[in-house]
């Protein structure tokens, strides 16, 4: 992946069809923005106010909007700046950019596919954590999940173009970057999705990235594990649960997958073979937890505890809190221990 070479007349082309589809997205995203604001303020069919709350609360004032607005460009700055640091800063570039693909889930791929799932992950978590800032400051529902994901998305098409100088440019890697951030719009305005389903990371790191500790902990795979859990509390008669069913609120069946010893780059003194798993199994439902320790409390403290607690573990998984149950490993290393 990854430095600031000026670009070729050969990207030019592919960096102006993004801004394009951007400038897009954006006008897409304010006309659904005006047809929010027209369906908050028509009156009901007797000439009321659709809802008591809008005859007595008035809408929020636009400078939070546009406060919401410019928290989320800051944001994206700031993770600009770490993935120069991170990617780019001191790496030679090089002769020419370059479109390729980087496989997707074979076993010689460099990351062995727990990359993709990083950009599927990635793209999700930082378009719905985007979506409720933008909700927070009087956005509604559908014009900040498209602005957000479109952010998103818009953002690492610029990461895969100067990729393309330094690495390549992964068709693969925008596949998933899109999958998240449409995961993300799906999530955000079908509530029974988002209540049945999480995507998680579970992340310790690993032996080599501890040897050779660096600002680029995201691409530490050999230390991560990637969780696609059902909730069994979105089901009312488990909500609802006493006794030994009460338990099921906590435990989330998980579809999993990881890949050891692929990257970080295993140092000579390593054994162990290059590894990817798939694996069927039960984890801890930390937010449940959460929710059910801190939901409804009227202090300070508990309701922002609940508040960050509850979004942080929407995306991410103790470490060792997974029990893999049945398990399927291969390896392209056969001959190794």
């Amino acid at each position: 992946m990854h430095g600031a070479a000026p670009w070729s007349s050969r990207t030019r082309p592919v960096a102006s069809a993004a801004a394009r589809v951007f400038r897009r997205a954006v006008v897409a995203a304010s006309a659904v923005v005006v047809s929010e604001r027209a369906a908050e303020a028509a009156p009901s069919g007797n000439g009321e106010p659709p809802t008591a709350l809008a005859a007595t609360a008035p809408e929020p004032p636009s400078d939070y909007r546009n406060a919401s607005a410019a928290g989320l460009t800051a944001s994206y700055v700031a993770l600009g700046t770490w993935m120069w640091l991170a990617w780019y800063k001191d790496k030679p570039a090089l002769p020419r950019w370059k479109f390729g693909g980087d496989g997707w889930f074979g076993d010689t791929t460099y990351a062995g596919g727990a990359d993709k799932l990083g950009h599927v992950w990635s793209n999700l978590a930082l378009s719905r954590l985007g979506t409720e800032l933008l909700r927070s400051g009087g956005w509604g529902k559908l014009s900040s999940s498209l602005i957000a994901s479109g952010l998103c998305l818009s953002a690492f098409l610029f990461v895969e173009v100067n990729d393309g100088h330094f690495t390549e440019f992964s068709p693969a890697d925008m596949a998933s970057n899109t999958l998240g951030a449409l995961a993300a719009v799906a999530m955000t305005n079908w509530p029974a999705l988002d209540e049945a389903i999480d995507f998680r990371v579970q992340w310790f790191p690993s032996a080599a990235f501890r040897r050779h500790a660096s600002a680029d902990f995201a691409e530490d795979y050999s230390g991560q594990t990637y969780l696609l859990a059902y909730k069994p509390r979105s089901i009312a008669a488990i909500r609802e649960a006493g006794g030994p069913l009460a338990l099921l609120q906590v435990l989330n069946p998980v579809l999993g997958f990881e890949s050891r010893n692929y990257k970080p780059t295993p140092s000579p003194d390593d054994l162990g073979a290059r590894r990817q798993s798939l694996f069927l199994g039960v984890t801890i439902d930390v937010q449940a937890m959460i929710d059910a320790t801190l939901g409804g409390r009227s202090s300070t403290a508990a309701r922002w505890g609940h508040g960050v607690g509850h979004a942080f573990f929407e995306y991410v998984n103790l470490p060792f809190s997974t029990l893999p149950v049945v398990r399927a490993s291969r390896s392209p290393d056969a001959l190794r221990p």
